[in-house]
């Protein structure tokens, strides 16, 4: 069997202190390894002419979506996007200031606001999900589709675990 860095790593451990269980440890570094290689490629594909961040390219993915007219709450989309409502409204009004969104009253609910992608938001967004398509592909590349469907049960079931404890993501 190859060994990888956390391989290498972790046996330096056990070699220096016998005594410390790493086997979580090759989970977790490899998790956040793999989490540090996807978020840099993300960010460096999203970078479209240094306009947009990460936060803003994942609002115009879930703004796209959700069906015609691609509109939401800023609420919800901080939900999923796990930003405070305060770093909501700064992004909404970046995306709106670069006319990728614009807001309008709910019908519904005066009240409320929603935020829609333009057509600009619209194309940019469509662009954006077909990049991040072919950047998953080349992610999971390594994987054949049995691989892929096991590693997605198993990170289902952590992400099941955490939510049924309570445990939350801090916001930004």
């Amino acid at each position: 069997m190859k060994r990888d860095a956390v391989d290498r790593t972790l046996q330096e451990w056990t070699d220096h202190a016998p005594e410390t269980d790493v086997s979580g440890r090759h989970v977790v570094w490899r998790l956040q390894m793999i989490a540090k290689y996807i978020s840099q490629a993300i960010a460096d594909m999203d970078e479209l002419d240094g306009q947009l961040s990460s936060s803003a390219v994942r609002m115009l993915l879930h703004l796209i979506a959700t069906p015609e007219p691609h509109e939401a709450h800023p609420s919800a989309l901080g939900d999923r996007l796990l930003l405070t409502s305060g770093s909501m409204t700064a992004l909404i009004d970046r995306l709106e200031g670069l006319g990728y969104v614009s807001r309008r009253r709910d019908p519904s609910d005066r009240r409320a606001i929603l935020v829609g992608l333009t057509d600009t938001g619209k194309e940019t967004a469509r662009r954006l999900s077909v990049a991040h398509t072919e950047l998953e592909a080349r992610i999971l590349q390594p994987l054949d589709e049995q691989q892929r469907a096991e590693l997605t049960e198993l990170l289902r079931a952590l992400v099941l675990a955490y939510e049924s404890d309570g445990w939350q993501f801090p916001k930004g």
